[in-house]
């Protein structure tokens, strides 16, 4: 059989016959059929196989011919293509089944040689061909093997493919991969045997400087190795440096260190010559630009170069490294470190610190010595420089390199750096900067053992550093003290005392409570010990600071599990029921000894009575007595009674009681027990929901315990805090809780604190009995308003009722309804809660807003009429006007059926209020008036930031804020706040699922005259006197910009108003370029826009389509003004303008169409082309004003003349 295969192989060759050659390849790749090329090959005798390549040479010679096209859009024959590659895949199998050039036994076939060449010198030529991919990539692993057997001419046969694969690596629409990489830098070796120096060597030069500018082949090790080897041929050693200079501002970190590793790799495996080239051209050239690189913002070569160097400087272990680096630095480095720049000054402070300690291995020990105490004292005088920069770039380095020399470093500089560090550096009031690197530093110190001896006395210096201003120190010092806590022979409470790290905790942020906690959790919760242990630890933190244990229980998530969290909770349960009974116990046994005294005082009292009646007791004696007996029984009797009397005194005063024996006792200790288990219990929620069982363990434990808790502490402080965890467990169980918090709310006074309603209404809302709540509110607010009469009776009626008895509640007729107001607000105030009220609670808050949009328009009314100030009446129609509002609000975004009555209701309202504000003058009370339109302007912009784009409310609100914002009080913060409600308005309108016409055609009708309005407005209010602050630039744009963005959103829709808002920044901005410019200016005329008009139209030029649509209002801007210049004189006459007035018009427009021209090139470069015709317009314009002779002593022909000048540079460059 294998002679047969040998024999079909010959005979299909030497008969040319390709079909069976191309058949007998597709043998060799099927996996089924058992013709395997590489045996055939192999057994072939040398005789047959000469003549095979032979006759494959004679094949390939005529393939390649045909093959390449000769017109360039043309591709490849696919059948001449298939046969070059079998011929190429039949190389491989022979070149394979051949064994290296150092036997003779096995030499390469001519045929072949000549093979290998001809497609190796063919090669960049195919790959010009997308289709022939495939091929190239076997003529190029031909040549590999070619190159990795050493066979003959090898040297000519790989440079060809080198090149090859290097087009692949810096092409970039191909991906670089690791073998690409791997099989380029295989071939690398072939430059050092005369590849650089035969014919084609240019485009392999290119190549290979292109390779090392990739920064993609730096990803894996061999990449690095190639780019050494690059760097290490001296003929290459120039254009390569060149090129990876151009390319390292434009690199990451990493890609720059690995830069690095590559230039020290090369330094490494190069001769004594290329080693002098290397440092003097490339290494010390690094060098010198890391010293003087700039570092402004968006500059990052100084941080590059820096990273490059870094791997450098980490192998000065190395005695030839140390020995180059001293020699490099010295001309460069020292020279740098007292310069009065401040950049050169901190780019070499970086390198030094990253370099310390530089010495030369070859001085001697003394020499050493004397250059680290030299330096030393350099690190310790740049501890001190004026530049901030400076000094925490010292800071950071020097406790690095405090960290790792700690015993070299000479002991007056090491003192001298501790001392400054601490107290100078870690209170530096001129930099945050400064301080966070000293107290970060101090933590890198610690990580050297040797230095804790010192550290324990000098660490409390940085105590007052925990209380920094600045959260970022804080956060370093509890990142220092969780250090030190490690540390056995310190204490962390000796650095801050716990005092002041409780204080801390009380009242500071998040993470910085977070590390306290995680500082502190081994004190006041140590794991495995008892749950007494765990309880008086507890109440321990509780007595120091009440606050901070709230707080350190709440950040407690990260260090206590679940498991520990309810295990506490459930001690302190047991605690306090256990004292709750001892209580109970010692008051019922203090009863019963009152009890027993009062009824020993009545026995005495009733045996002298019968003693002092003789021996008839009962009778009544008719004749007289001895005065002196009676006198000394009277006295008898009285001493009797009064003794008595003091006895009964004595047993109905309470007896003192005993001094505390138990925590418990006091009452802020339990208050704060019940805050504990509160935080707790609500921080776990989320867990407990995932933990039925742990849940309702702690449901039973506190659900039988409350009621008694509550009733001993009802009105003591810790009253909330049990009503608060109350209202954690379910209603079921609390009902007789939930029944007195409605009861106390109903008797709260007027002036009740909010704390005091809050502690009633939160359980309640928790329990769901928000219907209850809403009922009281409703109850309170129609009695205040039907009942008017009933509950302030008159005088008439109090003298009628004066005559009989009544028993009467105090609290009767005392509806309260700002009370109410109160309650029914808090129930809203979270945002979050509102959808939730709406849509549970719907029906019986539709009932309470029918009844105020019946109520509160009359009353308000009334008072807006009245010329009598009364305070409190004033202050409850604007709080009933805001409370419609939000339940307005609330109930059309929860949706639903009835979603549009509260819509209605709104509208309603608002439209009332429009028509109350059109005449002012009607109304006496000016300052109601004033309150009632800032709440209705706020419900006029909370309209879509609810949800709530019904049209007619939409309308409603829009023409309320265009009223409202041409009042005579209107702010520019009224101004902004319009234009914020616009853009929210159009960005509602375009995302809603629903598409509305209505919506979208009142958006186009009644959105634009207001943003005009308000910008017009803002005009005005602005000024040089008063010109807007920075924050309300800011925010002016940033509304502008979303304003553009909704009508963006919009699509067609919004095309019309988008040009129409171009035009309305045009006019705005000359209106302020006249101002600012043209009127009695005497200075000289600058381009540059003033920062309100920067804000106006910069939200056009930050995109090319807000460009292309600045440039065309600009157009249009010019040429609405050619007209007028083009008058009559009649009809000028007619409109009462002259033809000075309009020049001067037009002159304006001319200044400012070249200003803002400028000013959007400038920000927009690719907005050149769509300025032309608005540049054009200006420039003929302008013409036409040159010609009518403008004269003046102003600053209007300067101005011309530059916006000219812009003009015609713009038009040269479009």
């Amino acid at each position: 059989m294998a002679a047969q295969r040998r024999q079909a192989l010959v005979d299909v060759v030497s008969n040319h016959d390709t079909e069976g050659f191309l058949k007998l390849l597709a043998n060799h790749r099927s996996r089924k059929d058992p013709f395997n090329l590489d045996e055939v090959l192999a057994e072939l005798p040398r005789a047959q196989l000469d003549s095979l390549w032979e006759s494959l040479l004679s094949w390939i010679t005529t393939g390649l011919e045909s093959l390449i096209p000769e017109n360039d859009e043309d591709d490849a024959d696919p059948e001449k293509a298939a046969l070059v590659s079998a011929i190429v895949d039949t190389a491989l199998s022979t070149v394979s089944a051949l064994q290296s050039e150092a036997e003779d036994t096995a030499p390469v076939p001519v045929g072949l040689l000549q093979t290998a060449s001809i497609v190796n010198t063919m090669l960049l030529s195919l790959d010009e061909l997308p289709s022939l991919d495939g091929l190239c990539d076997r003529i190029a692993r031909l040549s590999e093997l070619w190159w990795s057997r050493r066979l003959p001419e090898a040297d000519s046969l790989a440079p060809p493919v080198l090149s090859y694969l290097l087009q692949l690596v810096v092409a970039k629409d191909h991906k670089t991969t690791r073998p690409l990489v791997q099989r380029a830098c295989s071939l690398q070796p072939c430059l050092s045997s005369g590849g650089l120096t035969g014919s084609g060597s240019g485009r392999l030069r290119q190549l290979l400087c292109g390779a090392a500018q990739c920064p993609q082949i730096l990803a894996w090790d061999e990449g690095v190795r190639f780019v050494a080897g690059v760097l290490g041929m001296s003929a290459l050693r120039t254009p390569a440096h060149a090129a990876i200079k151009a390319v390292l501002p434009s690199v990451t970190k990493v890609e720059a260190m690995k830069y690095g590793q590559a230039y020290y790799r090369a330094w490494r495996m190069a001769e004594t010559a290329d080693r002098e080239s290397l440092e003097e051209h490339c290494i010390q050239d690094f060098m010198y630009h890391a010293v003087h690189a700039s570092r402004a913002p968006g500059c990052r070569l100084a941080r590059l170069l820096y990273q490059l160097l870094h791997h450098i400087h980490g192998q000065r272990r190395h005695r030839e490294t140390a020995e180059m680096l001293v020699r490099l630095y010295q001309p460069i480095l020292w020279r740098a470190l007292t310069v009065p720049n401040e950049t050169v000054q901190l780019n070499a402070t970086f390198i030094l610190l990253d370099v310390f300690p530089l010495e030369d291995p070859s001085e001697t020990r003394v020499a050493r010595d004397a250059e680290l105490a030299r330096q030393s004292r350099l690190l310790a005088d740049l501890l001190q420089e004026a530049s901030h920069l400076v000094r925490a770039a010292a800071a950071k380095g020097v406790c690095r390199a405090l960290s790792q020399f700690w015993d070299m470093m000479p002991q007056d500089c090491l003192k001298q750096m501790m001392k400054v560090l601490l107290q100078d550096m870690a209170y530096d009031a001129a930099s945050v900067e400064v301080r966070l690197q000293a107290v970060s530093g101090i933590s890198v110190v610690l990580d050297n053992p040797f230095t804790h001896a010192y550290m324990k006395s000098a660490l409390p210096f940085l105590a007052d550093a925990f209380h920094d201003v600045q959260l970022s120190v804080r956060v370093a010092v509890c990142d220092l003290l969780l250090k030190v806590k490690q540390i056995k022979n310190i204490r962390y409470f000796d650095v801050v005392p716990v005092k002041d790290l409780l204080a801390r905790l009380a009242m500071d942020e998040p993470p910085v409570c977070r590390r306290i906690v995680q500082l502190m959790v081994n004190s006041f919760f140590p794991s495995g010990e008892s749950d007494e242990t765990l309880l008086s630890r507890c109440i321990c933190l509780i007595q120091e600071n009440r606050e901070a244990s709230r707080r350190f229980y709440h950040h407690s998530e990260k260090v206590l599990t679940l498991e520990d969290a309810v295990r506490l909770m459930i001690a302190i349960r047991q605690a306090l029921t256990l004292h709750a009974r001892k209580l109970q116990a010692r008051q019922a046994s203090a009863g019963e000894a009152s009890r027993q005294r009062h009824m020993a005082a009545a026995a005495g009292s009733d045996k002298e009575n019968s003693m002092a009646g003789g021996s008839r007791p009962g009778k009544r004696r008719l004749h007289n007595v001895d005065d002196r007996s009676v006198l000394s029984d009277a006295s008898e009797s009285q001493n009797s009674q009064e003794s008595a009397s003091s006895s009964d005194d004595s047993a109905l005063e309470p007896a003192a009681p005993p001094p505390p024996s138990s925590p418990l006792d006091k009452e802020e200790v339990v208050v704060g027990l019940v805050d504990v288990t509160a935080v707790l219990w609500t921080c776990r929620l989320t867990e407990l929901a995932q933990r039925p069982d742990l849940l309702e363990t702690l449901q039973q434990a506190w659900g039988r315990v409350l009621p008694l808790l509550f009733n001993q502490h009802r009105d003591a402080p810790a009253a909330g805090s049990l009503l608060y965890v109350a209202s954690l467990l379910p209603h079921a169980v609390m009902t007789p809780l939930a029944s007195h918090c409605l009861s106390a709310l109903k008797e709260l006074p007027e002036d009740a604190t909010a704390e005091r309603c809050a502690m009633l209404l939160d359980p309640l809302i928790n329990w769901g009995r928000c219907d209850d709540v809403i009922e009281l509110c409703a109850e309170r607010l129609q009695a205040a308003f039907d009942g008017e009469r009933s509950f302030v009776a008159s005088q008439k009626n109090q003298r009628r009722s004066a005559g009989g008895v009544r028993f009467r509640d105090p609290r009767r007729g005392q509806p309260r309804p700002r009370l109410a107001l109160r309650w029914l607000m808090h129930l809203f105030s979270p945002s979050l809660r509102r959808h939730v009220l709406a849509t549970k609670y719907g029906a019986p808050l539709r009932e309470l807003l029918t009844w105020m949009s019946s109520a509160v328009p009359p009353a308000a009314e009334e008072r807006l009429s009245s010329e009598r100030p009364y305070a409190d009446r004033d202050e409850l129609v604007v709080e009933l006007v805001r409370a419609m509002i939000v339940v307005s609000l609330a109930l059309a975004a929860g949706g639903g059926p009835d979603a549009a009555d509260p819509s209605n209701a709104l509208r309603e309202l608002l439209i009332w209020g429009r028509g109350v504000a059109k005449a002012p003058a009607r109304w006496a009370n000016a300052g109601l008036l004033r309150s009632v339109s800032e709440a209705l302007s706020e419900a006029a912009v909370n309209v879509s930031l609810t949800g709530c784009v019904a049209p007619e409310l939409c309308e409603a609100g829009l023409q309320w804020l265009l009223l409202h914002l041409s009042a005579s009080d209107a702010s520019p913060e009224r101004c902004l706040t319009v234009l914020f409600h616009s853009a929210d308005l159009l960005e509602a309108v375009a995302c809603r699922s629903e598409k509305s016409d209505e919506l979208r055609t009142l958006c186009r009708e009644e959105i634009p005259p207001l943003t005009g309005a308000a910008i017009g407005q803002l005009l005005r209010l602005s000024s040089a006197e008063r010109p807007p602050q920075p924050a309300q630039l800011t925010e002016l744009s940033s509304h502008l910009k979303g304003v553009l963005a909704g009508w963006r959103l919009l699509g067609a829709d919004g095309e019309g108003p988008q040009r129409d808002l171009a035009a309305v920044l045009m006019v705005a901005a000359q209106r302020r370029i006249a101002s600012d410019k043209l009127q009695g200016s005497t200075s000289a005329p600058t381009p540059e826009l003033s920062p309100l008009v920067s804000a106006l139209l910069s939200p056009l030029w930050r995109d090319a389509a807000g460009a292309q649509l600045l440039a065309g209002a600009v157009e249009e801007f010019v040429n609405a003004g050619r007209e007028k210049t083009e008058r009559g004189e009649e009809e000028m006459a007619e409109e009462g303008s002259t033809a000075e007035e309009d020049v001067e018009q037009e002159l304006s427009k001319v200044v400012t169409a070249g200003y803002v021209l400028h000013a959007l090139t400038a920000a927009t470069p690719s907005a050149v082309p769509h300025c032309r015709a608005a540049a054009s317009a200006a420039l003929a314009a302008a013409q036409r004003i040159s010609e009518t002779q403008l004269t003046g002593d102003d600053a209007a022909p300067q101005h011309l003349s530059a916006a000219k000048r812009l003009l015609e540079e713009l038009n040269a460059r479009a």
